[in-house]
Order: C-alpha cells, then sequence, then structure tokens
C-alpha cells in the first residue's frame, strides 16, 4: 500500500469522524427541543386523561391535519361530532394556548409548514380533539 493510499484512507475516516460528531451533536439539539417542547405541553396543562399520553399516532394527526378550527370551535363553545356544546365554553385565553403549543410543534416537526397560518390551525384543531375529546 503507497503512503498516497494510506493518507486517502485516514483522510475519509477522519471526515466521517467529523460528520458523526456533528450528527451527534444536531441530535442532542434536537433531543433538548423536544424536552422544551414536552414542557410547553406540560406548561399550558394539555393533555388528555381520557385519551392518554400522546403517542405516535395523535402526532401524525396533529402534524398532518385534516380538521378545521371550525370542525372543533364554534365562537366560544366546542364542538363534538359537529354539535355545538352550549355547556363546554373555552376561553380565546384557552385557545392561544393551544395555538401556541401547536406553533413550536409545527417548528419542532414541520418548520416548513410553521409559517402558514391555516397548518397552525389545523394543528391547533388537533389538539383540541385530543385534548377534549371532541
Amino acid at each position: 500500500m503507497s503512503s498516497y493510499e494510506y493518507s486517502s484512507d485516514e483522510s475519509s475516516t477522519d471526515e466521517e469522524f467529523e460528520q458523526g460528531l456533528l450528527d451527534v451533536e444536531e441530535e442532542k439539539i434536537h433531543d433538548e427541543q423536544s424536552h422544551d417542547l414536552t414542557a410547553l405541553i406540560s406548561q399550558h396543562n394539555i393533555r388528555s386523561p381520557l385519551n392518554g399520553p400522546m403517542d405516535g399516532y395523535t402526532l401524525n394527526d396533529c402534524l398532518y391535519p385534516k380538521l378545521k378550527m371550525e370542525d372543533v370551535v364554534y365562537k366560544n363553545f366546542l364542538r363534538y361530532d359537529g354539535q355545538v356544546a352550549l355547556h363546554d365554553r373555552i376561553s380565546s385565553d384557552r385557545i392561544d394556548d393551544f395555538r401556541t403549543v401547536a406553533k413550536a410543534m409545527a417548528e419542532h416537526y414541520s418548520p416548513q409548514n410553521a409559517k402558514f397560518t391555516t397548518y397552525i390551525n389545523g394543528v391547533t384543531a388537533h389538539l383540541l380533539r385530543y385534548h377534549y375529546k371532541l
């Protein structure tokens, strides 16, 4: 083996090692952001004792929204199966809590869509459905 071949092998190994370190750093940052997102969800008290903890299916429903805000909220009332429940009110501040979490989720999992209000509203609608079991 010539010295040229040896140095190129070593160089590629060094580059792979450097790339591995960069990948580990990116994963570490992503994990920290995931913990921050979990803390934000807890801070805004978004959970569902009836549905249990948010799993991958629920997360995918949120991140690929099919609902609109009109499907789950009418003025200050929640909608159950399209029907307005006059006894279940939700304040605009509470909706803003859900919207804040939805925006953080979109920025974390789908940054290319986080700039679209309709996307954020869809994620918010799914979070509301999850939390209130609509």
